[in-house]
């Protein structure tokens, strides 16, 4: 069984929370009828979870299977040693045996010392066979130990741009703030990345994905992060001194055109993009901030 991560449960829950809450008027009733950005925005927030939640079982089911399939071969080849030695020391007990009733001194002497450089050559191979047999679990568990890690890189990072999941950046923002470091997260609304998805392609809308996350990887500083914070909206820590150049180097690079290939076919989109700097202040309350930053896309 594949056990979920309980904390980003959590923050899914609460993720979703927050976009009904959006979807609600202030009397609790739903409002009629619903704005078609935020519709698509809930749908592709909740097809993203879904995909990367099947992508991650999928992944885990195969490291599971591999990891059986190695332990497995390793049992058979130690149970094949055990069998192999098991005969050999039986067929020189009953040599010595036969020996016992022999009565020529000479003829015992040299059966003996036969039996005994027969019984130290086949202990020298066991000793072998059991180094041969504890390296081999020793590279399985490397492997199982690089494949676990690989995971929990990869459960870390969104698949479709390469950027940090907004769980995991969410967790970094909150450790800042607890350590009072001072920073700037750069809130970088795609403003109408829904409506080019409901007229474009799957392929054409990762291609564009990508190529806005290189684009931010261009002029951000070295020692930033980026994170794809929703669907339509990716955030980026700055130091406060650079963010308001960061800011402008990010509106100018992203927002654009971007040319996206498809059977040969070269598709222009056109991508509008509202930039906004949150500033972490002294003794900052880090889900206040969390909220500004949610709160951001609908300000903007």
């Amino acid at each position: 069984m594949v056990e979920t991560d309980r904390d980003s449960v959590a923050q899914f829950r609460e993720h979703v929370a927050r976009l009904i809450g959006k979807i609600k008027s202030a009397d609790g009733y739903p409002l009629a009828p619903l704005d078609t950005d935020l519709v698509a925005t809930v749908r592709g927030e909740l097809r993203d979870y879904r995909d990367r939640a099947a992508r991650y079982i999928d992944r885990m089911r195969e490291e599971l299977a591999a990891a059986n399939n190695a332990l497995n071969e390793i049992l058979l080849s130690i149970e094949d040693g055990d069998a192999h030695s098991e005969d050999h020391l039986k067929e020189e007990i009953g040599r010595l045996r036969s020996i016992a009733n022999s009565s020529n001194l000479a003829e015992v002497r040299s059966r003996v010392e036969q039996s005994a450089a027969s019984l130290e050559k086949h202990a020298e191979q066991l000793r072998r066979e059991k180094n041969a047999v504890i390296a081999q679990l020793k590279d399985e568990i490397r492997a199982l130990h690089k494949a676990a890690e690989e995971s929990k890189r990869a459960a870390a990072i969104d698949p479709r741009t390469g950027l940090c999941r907004r769980d995991e950046y969410e967790k970094l923002i909150r450790r800042s703030i607890v350590a009072d470091e001072q920073f700037t997260v750069i809130h970088v609304w795609l403003q109408n990345l829904h409506p080019l998805g409901a007229s474009y392609s799957q392929a054409i809308m990762d291609q564009a994905l990508l190529a806005i996350s290189k684009r931010l990887q261009n002029v951000v500083p070295p020692e930033s992060v980026i994170s794809r914070w929703r669907s339509d909206v990716i955030c980026v820590t700055a130091p406060n001194v650079l963010a308001k150049r960061v800011a402008g180097e990010m509106l100018n690079s992203v927002g654009g055109k971007y040319i996206c290939m498809e059977d040969g076919v070269a598709h222009t989109l056109h991508l509008h993009v509202v930039v906004t700097c949150a500033a972490v202040t002294v003794r900052q309350d880090a889900d206040a901030f969390i909220l500004k930053l949610d709160s951001l896309t609908a300000s903007a």
